[in-house]
């Protein structure tokens, strides 16, 4: 099919009346960047369109018509909104995980590389980043936008269905910034899988693509986050579902988040139900030694050396301070914190049963 055949007669987001249901890769919304409003919108629904066009093609257009009646705005906004992301879009960076499968690797098998760590849970994490697109071209006397994704962003649409997430595209597009969309985004995935993730300020910072900037949490809060509009719009449709289990926000004023005022930590003060705000949410983890099935941390509280058992040759994770910064990689069964203060921390493990998060106390 070529370009006018193609803009002439688009086969998606035709009618203002129909819902569009947006399928994106877990690893996408997990992934790190920082994109204008526009270009978000025009990634989510190129990439979906590519994805369900199922062609095997790097490139898609978006007309004009198709971005206005998607976005529920008029078509001069839409050519002008298109126009706008085109001069910067090569330039926007993405960053995410990919697991490298260790038995595959080593045997020299192909497809050794996934948006999944395998089951059997030997593999090494490749952080990976890249530019979004290799090309970008925009016709305004035929008011579409071409793009020609990057062979890795290729790689992630068609891993799609691998692990991904469902929702309704009109429920974003009154949303007023990049960031409530993706949070929206975030929460419809959590919400699929039945949990939320711990994350800590230097993992938000690294998926809102902002991991040189705000030192300060007050910063970083008041510049860049729209939990609120994200949240309320997520628990008008869903409810509290989600947010009950929430038993304490660590935030690094906690008198004026108990009495809603600012600047404090980022998070939740508008939810409905009780919570505890504290400068330190440890006493809220686990103290004692734990055992999983084929996992063991100790001794806990530790002196030195901390121990893993596992059946696992190899082990990833991290620990962090107890207000989320990070500290040091976690790579043996024998963890050297020596250097460490006295104190509470986090010990972040990559499990083949997903992420297990344990208080330590250093004596």
């Amino acid at each position: 099919m070529n370009e006018n055949q193609f803009v002439s007669n688009p086969i998606f987001y035709t009618d203002d009346k129909k819902d569009i249901l947006i399928s994106k890769s877990n690893t996408l919304i997990e992934a790190g960047f920082d994109l204008t409003l526009a270009e978000h919108d025009l990634m989510t629904l190129a990439i979906n369109k590519l994805h369900r066009q199922g062609t095997g093609n790097h490139e898609v257009f978006i007309t004009a018509k198709e971005f206005a009646v998607a976005n529920k705005i008029s078509e001069s906004h839409a050519y002008q909104q298109l126009k706008s992301t085109a001069d910067k879009l090569m330039e926007r960076k993405i960053k995410f995980p990919l697991y490298v499968d260790s038995d595959k690797k080593i045997k020299g098998e192909p497809n050794c590389v996934g948006v999944l760590p395998p089951k059997h849970g030997r593999f090494q994490v490749a952080n990976a980043q890249y530019n979004w697109l290799q090309g970008v071209a925009y016709a305004e006397d035929q008011g579409f936008i071409y793009l020609h994704f990057s062979d890795p962003l290729k790689f992630l649409i068609d891993k799609t269905g691998d692990a991904y997430t469902n929702y309704n595209y009109s429920k974003t597009i009154d949303m007023t910034s990049t960031n409530a969309k993706r949070l929206y985004e975030l929460a419809c995935k959590w919400k699929d899988l039945g949990k939320t993730k711990m994350m800590y300020i230097d993992e938000w910072k690294d998926f809102f693509g902002v991991s040189s900037k705000y030192e300060k949490v007050f910063e970083f809060s008041e510049s860049k986050l729209d939990f609120q509009e994200a949240f309320l719009k997520f628990t008008n449709k869903f409810g509290d579902t989600l947010l009950k289990n929430i038993k304490c926000i660590s935030v690094d004023n906690p008198t004026n988040a108990q009495n809603g005022t600012s600047p404090y930590n980022w998070t939740v003060n508008w939810f409905n139900n009780t919570k505890n705000y504290l400068s330190d949410c440890s006493a809220f983890l686990s103290t004692t030694n734990i055992s999983k099935p084929n996992l063991k941390i100790f001794p806990n509280p530790v002196k030195n050396i901390l121990y893993i058992e596992s059946e696992r040759n190899k082990i990833n994770g991290e620990i962090y301070s107890t207000n989320g910064q990070f500290l040091k990689l976690v790579s043996s069964k024998e963890i050297n914190i020596s250097d460490l203060k006295n104190g509470i921390y986090i010990l972040k493990l990559n499990t083949e049963n997903g992420i297990l998060t344990q208080k330590i106390i250093k004596e």
